[in-house]
């Protein structure tokens, strides 16, 4: 669990997998009209006002940016909205939203083998297959996300609209590699280079 304040008025909390777990929610489930999920927040923020000495209370307006990151890490952002105390209105915005991988599509084997080396720094990547092409997707740091789709495309072709590609590659390709598929090719194929 790592807590980074913001401001007075904002914080947030990165879970693991394990963690989430642990508190027996996912991703999927959080959904503030759910008491578990109210249950989770409540505690979580209670963790924040503990650790990190700030003072974000559940009473008033609260929103709540909840972000799906790689290997199944959530990133919750609390924000306090109360500065107009003529509008005592209690209200909770939760707001949830995935990372989008970079997602490149390679004509045959031998092209994505040749990118790989290139993807030494990659927080996860997976693979997938359809009739002989290749889709790796990739989840970066935001900073970078840019050069290594700009390394990508010179051995395949970056999506343009990666949310949508990759919904697409996850119902209708076949997935060969579900975590750290670069590690998985860079250590069976490339370790003698």
């Amino acid at each position: 669990m790592n807590i980074t304040v913001k401001n007075e008025h904002a914080a947030e909390i990165l879970l693991g997998k394990d963690e989430m777990d642990s508190m027996g929610i996912t991703y999927e489930e959080l959904d503030y009209a759910n008491a578990e999920t109210r249950r989770v927040l409540w505690s979580l923020l209670d963790e924040i006002r503990k650790k990190a000495a700030v003072d974000i209370s559940f009473s008033g307006k609260l929103l709540i940016e909840v972000m799906k990151e790689s290997k199944g890490s959530v990133r919750i952002c609390f924000t306090s909205l109360s500065g107009n105390e003529k509008d005592p209105k209690s209200v909770k915005q939760l707001i949830k939203s995935e990372d989008v991988p970079i997602l490149a599509e390679f004509t045959d084997f031998e092209m994505l083998l040749s990118a790989v080396p290139l993807l030494q720094n990659v927080s996860d990547s997976l693979l997938y297959v359809k009739n002989g092409r290749f889709r790796l997707a990739v989840y970066s740091e935001k900073r970078v996300k840019s050069m290594l789709e700009a390394l990508l495309c010179e051995f395949g072709e970056a999506s343009d609209d990666p949310f949508y590609e990759f919904a697409v590659c996850r119902e209708m390709w076949d997935c060969i590699i579900a975590s750290d598929a670069v590690k998985v090719l860079s250590s069976v194929f490339l370790r003698n280079q």
